[in-house]
């Protein structure tokens, strides 16, 4: 990812965007609630609803994005809700071509740690197929992806920002798939996306 990104990504967060949504993704909530323990990772946490939701129900929690104006409104979040989470600013994606960054070198936390790893709505395959490696034995790992869709849903319009049917399980496959799901769901706000979720255990 490049500076450039970096910077729209501030831009957007410094405008406020997503404020609208400080509740956890319903797919998150329905299957992770208090009282939690253990480790959990934030990938792409953005604004942090998720992490907070999560250090809330009692996970120790680690939430990393790029934008260092969204993780501090993270933090002013968090600490209105009395919640305490470690954010890191790292860049995910890096720069493809030679010489591009590893994942390792890309997200900066231990191997084999966490019991709980989240994703929401930022596809990265190479991030998403070395993410099960920073499970802990029996840690889940919660996904949820944009689909391609031909219907008028939410979300980017390229498709290169969105999962192929069938992609994501796949990507997952040396973990065990325990619920797996594609199609449109009707958001809080009343509107469609068309979703890949899938949840799955080491």
């Amino acid at each position: 990812m490049s500076k450039a990104d970096r910077q729209k990504w501030d831009e957007r967060y410094a405008s406020g965007a997503y404020g609208q949504r400080p509740y956890p993704s319903s797919f998150l909530s329905e299957r992770i609630q208090g009282p939690q323990s253990g480790r959990a990772l934030d990938v792409a946490c953005g604004a942090g609803r998720n992490a907070i939701y999560l250090a809330s129900c009692g996970y120790s929690v680690d939430a990393i994005d790029i934008s260092p104006i969204g993780l501090a409104r993270a933090q002013h979040s968090a600490e209105d809700a009395g919640v305490a989470v470690n954010w890191i600013c790292a860049d995910l994606l890096g720069e493809d071509g030679p010489g591009a960054a590893s994942v390792d070198d890309l997200l900066p936390v231990p191997h084999s740690d966490y019991d709980l790893i989240v994703i929401f709505r930022f596809v990265a395959p190479r991030l998403l197929e070395r993410l099960p490696e920073y499970l802990a034995q029996g840690g889940h790992f919660i996904v949820e992806e944009h689909l391609h869709s031909t219907a008028e849903v939410v979300g980017p319009s390229s498709q290169r920002f969105r999962m192929a049917p069938g992609a994501l399980s796949q990507m997952l496959v040396p973990l065990q798939i325990v619920h797996n799901f594609e199609g449109e769901v009707v958001e809080p706000d009343g509107k469609v996306a068309a979703l890949a979720q899938v949840v799955a255990r080491a």
